[in-house]
């Protein structure tokens, strides 16, 4: 039996692809395959972001509200001014898990580029 080094899948010995996801299969045996490393769970700390930012725009709509019963016509440009900010955390928050991605993606290619050399060694 053969292991998929990239999904782990079980293959038969004579495959040249894995049946799972496709790739080119290696000579990798059951011994030689990396155990995945689990994503980070959503921990408790995550949980009171999502509450914390929810408060938050809670109390944004309530001020608007108020605003504009005092305000009234500048009530549209306090909201246009609090929706820009409000899209520019969220693109903020879009390049850094962008950011992360490509961190992440360049740690795994220099794990498998080790293992294919020590593989040669």
């Amino acid at each position: 039996m053969k292991f998929c080094e990239y999904c782990g899948h079980q293959n038969e010995s004579d495959d040249s692809f894995c049946a799972n996801c496709g790739k080119r299969m290696g000579q990798i045996t059951h011994d030689e395959i990396q155990q995945p490393q689990k994503r980070k769970k959503s921990t408790i700390r995550d949980f009171f972001y999502l509450i914390y930012c929810i408060i938050i725009l809670i109390i944004i709509g309530i001020v608007i509200a108020i605003l504009y019963m005092i305000f009234g016509f500048w009530i549209e440009l306090i909201s246009i001014i609090v929706g820009i900010i409000i899209l520019i955390g969220c693109i903020s928050q879009i390049f850094t898990a962008l950011i992360d991605w490509i961190r992440e993606n360049r740690e795994l290619k220099k794990k498998r580029k080790n293992r294919e050399l020590q593989k040669a060694n």
